[in-house]
């Protein structure tokens, strides 16, 4: 038997979200950034509200070979309900076609446009550094070595 798992996270997501729409209205459409699991909840919820959705993956697990026995009906459900499919790069738009040939994947790479998105110059400050990591905390997104090199650079440096 499949798990019933994603459709009880589905129902739960449905109801949070009419609980969203009650509050600030309706999406025009829904934008998730991996199938598992957002992308399949936004699936979920746009077939049962009428809203297309758009998806964008970046996991790396369909280049590695890492996906699960129970996720590949949600992989294949998932791109076949969203309205349009992207990956972040060709080799995991060819890897997420084998889920599902019939689906043409997009591919819209991981680049920030740096005319628009600027800050503007500011005066160098004298109190602490702040650092921060988003990402994911698994040994190949590098964040162990980014700490280890951190802490080299400011070796003896309160910051």
């Amino acid at each position: 038997l499949p798990s019933l798992w994603p459709v009880k996270r589905g129902e739960l997501a449905l109801k949070l979200f009419d609980r969203y729409c009650d509050e600030v209205g309706q999406p025009d459409v829904l934008h998730a950034h991996s199938i598992l699991y957002g992308g399949y909840v936004a699936a979920y919820i746009g077939q049962r509200r009428n809203i297309p959705v758009v998806l964008t993956e970046h996991s790396t697990n369909f280049l590695t070979n890492s996906i699960l026995p129970g996720q590949k009906r949600i992989i294949r459900s998932t791109l076949h309900d969203v309205a349009k499919a992207f990956a972040v790069g060709p080799a995991l738009a060819e890897a997420m076609e084998r889920y599902a040939p019939e689906r043409e994947i997009g591919i819209a790479y991981n680049l920030v446009d740096t005319d628009f998105f600027t800050t503007p110059p500011q005066e160098p400050s004298s109190s602490a550094f702040t650092f921060a990591i988003i990402g994911s905390l698994i040994p190949r997104k590098g964040q162990a070595m980014l700490l280890r090199a951190f802490a080299k650079a400011f070796k003896g440096q309160n910051i």
